[in-house]
Parts: C-alpha cells; structure tokens; sequence
C-alpha cells in the first residue's frame, strides 16, 4: 500500500489568488512541450509549463511567487525541480503515462507534491499495485507522495485550463 496525504486549504486564500492572478496574465510566460511523459508520445500529450527552479538553482523571474509557500509552509531541506503546469482542455478524456518522478535521482528517495491552483474534473491518479488511487483536481489541496510512485494525470474536460504546481524536493 503506498502512503499519500492531501491537505485541504493549503494556503491562505490571498496567497492562492495572487499566485492565480500572476499564471494566468497574459504577461506570464509559458513554454511548450510536446510530451507530458517519456513514452510513448503522442500528438495528445503536449502541455505548457514554467520552469521555478532546476539544475540547483531558481531559473524564474517569477520565483517570489513562491515565497509563503517556500518558507510558511513546504519548508524543504533541498529543492530538486519546482515546475508548473498548464494543460489545456482537449474536449475529450486524456490520459498521461504512467511514470515517476526521478530526476536523477534514481533511489527516488525525494517527495514529490503537486499544489492544485483550480479545481476542474480532472484527476492525478497513482498506482498502488493493480489498484488505481483517484485524487481530484481541488484548487487549494496539496498532494504528497514519495517519488517512486508510479502516477499519471487525467486531463480535465470541464473547465479550459488545468494548473498544477509540481514540485519535488527533499524534506
């Protein structure tokens, strides 16, 4: 059985609005990629991101942003790679890959948390053995679970943005 935990009403409802009002400006620049996963790709699997930090360093002009979340309430040893995530709605069901988490770190011993910026019908799912752990896509909630699980997202098909903020880090 692998261990998970969601917190409700992660932040304060000012921080969550202000970090909304900043990723969805039209100034707030986004990247593309054609591929959520590593394999197999395919034309259904593209979403934009922003990269916060990777490669031991903040690679953001945005990265205040994080600040409450950083230092009030995630309070990480060591940040490995804090990214966020757009995917658009595709008016049909879409479901990523299954995959992991490992950044180079191949004994997946870091946490991996995903911060839920709104709510829509789309789901995280992760796999505990032959069963399929569904977690919605609750604006304000904080999923947690160790890297080396096996996870996957369904794409929302209800509102027109899906934006999570994904973030693996020692702790």
């Amino acid at each position: 059985m692998i261990n998970y935990k969601i917190i409700e009403d992660y932040l304060p409802e000012n921080v969550l609005k202000e970090m909304n009002k900043v990723y969805t400006s039209s100034s707030f620049p986004w990247y593309y990629s054609p591929h959520q996963t590593l394999l197999p790709k395919t034309k259904e699997s593209f979403y934009f991101y922003h990269t916060f930090y990777e490669n031991h360093g903040f690679s953001s002009n945005f990265a205040h942003t994080l600040d409450y979340l950083m230092r009030e309430k995630l309070k990480p040893i060591s940040l490995i790679n804090v990214r966020l995530n757009l995917t658009v709605n595709r008016h049909k069901v879409y479901t990523s890959n299954w995959h992991q988490d490992d950044h180079f770190d191949k004994k997946k011993r870091h946490t991996t948390s995903i911060l839920y910026l709104n709510s829509n019908n789309g789901e995280t799912q992760l796999r505990d053995d032959d069963k399929i752990i569904r977690i919605k896509s609750v604006a304000n909630s904080l999923l947690t679970f160790n890297s080396a699980v096996f996870h996957r997202i369904k794409l929302q098909t209800n509102t027109d943005q899906r934006l999570i903020l994904n973030l693996n880090y020692y702790d």
